[in-house]
């Protein structure tokens, strides 16, 4: 079956006040009984729910953090200086962090795949962060994440039923 963003929008706004339930009892768990859970969990939705390329919503609605390390590879494959990529595609928010400075991403084609795919930004590499060992820390970002990304929503829903079936 394929995926329908559409579908998921109206299954995400049914089901999300259980969901930041889920995401407050994690962030209450120690991260030696949380990590093992998140990993296979998010490894079982990637294998088999969810193609990135049927939604990309992290593309076009969360600019990624930028890092020196990202603008230095990025310009290169670019074949930009480092000041002229800055100038292009770089902006910079009261805290100092970087960011591109338009959504969804200058990068983003219109099939949702990523013109510098292999070079984006660690953020997006890292994105939608359910397998890091800080996951259950962040409830803020969390919560807008699972807000935005079906493979997040489906990661927490996946964890909500596995404690429901423990308590």
């Amino acid at each position: 079956m394929a995926f329908d963003l559409d579908s998921w929008n109206q299954i995400k706004n049914e089901r999300s006040q259980n969901l930041n339930v889920t995401l407050e009892l994690l962030s209450l768990k120690k991260t030696e009984e949380i990590i093992p859970v998140l990993h296979k969990t998010h490894a079982d939705v990637f294998n088999n729910n969810i193609q990135c390329l049927d939604c990309a919503n992290c593309c076009k609605n969360a600019p990624p953090i930028i890092t020196n390390a990202d603008i230095n590879r990025i310009s290169k494959v670019l074949k930009m200086t480092k000041k002229n990529f800055i100038r292009s595609y770089v902006i910079e928010d009261i805290n100092g962090d970087l960011f591109f400075k338009s959504v969804p991403c200058l990068f983003l084609n219109s099939n949702n795949a990523c013109q510098i795919y292999s070079d984006r930004p660690a953020a997006c590499r890292q994105y939608p962060h359910t397998d890091e060992p800080e996951f259950h820390k962040r409830l803020a970002l969390n919560k807008k994440i699972v807000s935005n990304c079906p493979a997040a929503f489906y990661i927490i829903e996946s964890i909500s039923n596995q404690l429901n079936h423990d308590i």
